[in-house]
């Protein structure tokens, strides 16, 4: 049942991402973010299995190391892969590629209050969520 998942996970790597830091940092003050990777780690060691990891919360936070038209990497594919909803900053472009309906982009709001005010909204309003969940990620 994808509503009796986490709130949300992160994995990263890379310290270097201030903006990155910054949102999971305003968004874990609100809900518990789990980290599995060695930046804001709070499991005691990094993941094995990314997948396996992400699809037990709602959310993943999948940021890009920067940004840059049509500079896409895995992060959003592994979210959709382990069925849970990217919160994504990244590429301008993204959205030639993917549903808009089928993740949040942080690009899209004025500023990250108002990006984490919408996922706070999607995390307590069900249908909303699902909704959100079960579009298809691909733009057809």
């Amino acid at each position: 049942d994808p509503l009796k998942r986490g709130f949300a996970s992160f994995v990263a790597s890379n310290p270097n991402a201030p903006k990155r830091n910054a949102f999971y940092d305003a968004l874990n003050a609100i809900e518990p973010v789990a980290g599995g990777g060695s930046v804001k780690n709070t499991l005691g060691y990094n993941v094995k299995n990314k997948s396996e990891f992400l699809s037990q919360y709602k959310f993943n936070l999948c940021f890009e190391n920067t940004q840059g038209y049509g500079y896409v990497t895995e992060k959003i594919i592994d979210a959709y892969f382990s069925h849970t909803i990217p919160i994504y900053w990244g590429s301008p472009s993204v959205a030639k590629d993917f549903n808009p309906k089928s993740f949040v982009n942080v690009c899209d709001f004025k500023d990250f209050d108002e990006a984490i005010d919408y996922v706070r909204y999607l995390h307590t309003h069900k249908n909303a969520y699902l909704d959100m969940l079960y579009e298809n990620p691909l733009n057809t």
